[in-house]
């Protein structure tokens, strides 16, 4: 005190508010380092919960595609990049024709049925326009008839197969392929077990 200017002697209250501004500040300093949180010196490693790494790696994994299972085919003539090709395993003529660059200007459309749906390793032929239509022999082992290249007519000559149920058996073929087992046939509209029975021993469904 005594080292004080006379004037600031005379004044106590003025040394009582100076002291009280200084603790004052130096309370508010000591409150502001304890709510600044945890500090982080340079150079020092942090570690993530396990769990929340899982997590984020779990989000940047993609799903896995489910591939759709595919036929190859194969197509000769009047296209315009005869070869073979891999499709769909639902795929039908006019797919294939598509694949292969389309029809040529030579092409008798007439005489294929684009809308036949295709059967791996099935090869389609598109025929010239004036070429005659190709000679199909139905006649499978045995003298069996091969239900899956006859025609109308050919099915008509079986026992208890009219023309409606010959068209019947047509589009079943055309709508889901070759038959994979004669057995399939019980799945034709209309047919029924008697008539099945009947032809059984008369028909297959390869050469």
């Amino acid at each position: 005190m005594d080292q004080l200017p006379e004037w600031l002697r005379q004044r106590p209250t003025i040394i009582a508010s100076i002291v009280l501004v200084l603790a004052a500040l130096g309370a508010l300093l000591l409150l502001g380092q304890r709510s600044s949180g945890a500090t982080f010196s340079a150079g020092e490693a942090v570690s993530l919960p396990t769990s929340e790494l899982e997590g984020s790696q779990d989000e940047e994994e993609e799903p896995t595609a489910t591939l759709a299972p595919e036929i190859v085919v194969s197509i000769s003539g009047e296209v315009m990049d005869p070869d073979a090709y891999q499709l769909p395993a639902n795929a039908r003529v006019k797919d294939l024709v598509m694949a292969a660059g389309g029809l040529s200007e030579q092409a008798d459309a007439a005489q294929i049925n684009l809308a036949q749906r295709l059967s791996d390793e099935q090869h389609v032929h598109i025929p010239k326009l004036g070429s005659a239509p190709p000679a199909t022999s139905a006649a499978g082992e045995g003298g069996k008839l091969n239900i899956n290249i006859a025609s109308a007519a050919q099915l008509e000559d079986l026992p208890g197969i009219g023309e409606v149920m010959a068209g019947n058996i047509i589009d079943y073929r055309t709508a889901h392929g070759a038959f994979q087992k004669i057995e399939d046939l019980q799945h034709v509209n209309g047919l029924g077990k008697n008539v099945y029975d009947k032809i059984a021993p008369l028909i297959t469904i390869g050469p």
